[in-house]
């Protein structure tokens, strides 16, 4: 399949700040800072898991009795080849306001704002990384997060999602936590998309107090009221997905091969087609590793 290169817009102009080519913001892949991240997986890997039950039993008298129980287990996850390819031939750009960047000389051949071309493809890599790990990448036959959820059932909590007072809704998420989650080292974890934290935010400034400092709503994260244990982490990979979901610290597996492998590209010169060529080769896969202790708001 070829990709295509617009630069229709890129008409002649005067007193154009030559130099300096806006590029589209994009939020880069967030959710996988805050997830417990596995290197070096190619195919399948499992991360261990161990449930312990302790009884405490009468020590007055001697004797052996054990009790409890000790269940080992296992989250396994699965990780998937994604691949970027895009071309960009210099010609192209031959009647833009790029022009003047251009060599037309064999082997001396150049791309016009060529960093700025990189680092938006990375940014939009990030944001791709970002969406597909909670929604899944069907092209690639990765399924996200939210789907992995509902697939395990019962055996996720589930309350439902109210995108209408998000306040109610975090607050029914906290008080379905397991004091197991909230004892996590590290506390627990609660993913929801930018809308439902920016109404958070204005729920909570509207509610509150004179003597309470107004929240910034371009916070990247933001400790529950009432509990320091809980954190809201506002991510893209929810927007639109009407879903909240609270999982104990590093509760969610990302698996890679290479770290940070969606940022490391490839980007040369083929004299043969006279064009550039841009690619990025990475692996990634995602799992539930607590289902038991994780909790979801989503809609009926």
């Amino acid at each position: 399949m070829a990709n295509t290169v617009t630069v229709s817009a890129l008409t002649e102009a005067i007193d154009v700040r030559k130099d300096e080519l806006i590029v589209k913001s994009a939020t880069s892949s967030k959710t996988a800072k805050y997830a417990y991240t596995m290197l070096g997986v190619k195919h399948k890997s499992v991360v261990p898991t161990l449930e312990t039950e302790i009884v405490l039993q009468d020590g007055s008298t001697c004797g052996w009795d054990p009790a409890g129980s000790d269940v080992f287990g296992k989250v396994e996850v699965e990780v998937f080849a994604a691949e970027v390819e895009k071309e960009f031939c210099q010609r192209e750009f031959e009647n833009s306001w790029l022009n003047y960047q251009l060599r037309w000389a064999a082997g001396l051949e150049t791309l016009p704002v060529e960093e700025a071309i990189i680092n938006s493809q990375l940014a939009q890599i990030n944001l791709a990384v970002e969406k597909g790990i909670w929604q899944g990448i069907t092209a690639i036959g990765l399924t996200g997060y939210t789907a992995q959820l509902d697939a395990l059932g019962a055996a996720v909590k589930s309350v439902t999602y109210d995108g209408s007072n998000v306040t109610n809704t975090i607050d029914a998420v906290v008080d379905a936590l397991d004091n197991d989650a909230l004892s996590n080292p590290g506390g627990v974890e609660i993913f929801l998309s930018y809308t439902d934290f920016r109404k958070y935010v204005r729920e909570q400034n509207a509610a509150c107090c004179a003597n309470r400092g107004v929240i910034d709503a371009a916070s990247e994260e933001l400790a529950y009221l009432g509990d320091s244990r809980v954190k809201l982490i506002p991510v893209a990979g929810l927007e639109g997905q009407n879903r909240i979901v609270a999982v104990p610290y590093q509760g969610l597996v990302y698996a890679t091969d290479i770290e940070n492998s969606e940022n490391i590209y490839d980007f040369w010169f083929d004299r043969k087609d006279a064009k550039y060529l841009f690619r990025v080769l990475f692996m990634l896969g995602v799992a539930i590793r607590y289902p038991s202790l994780t909790v979801q708001a989503k809609t009926a």
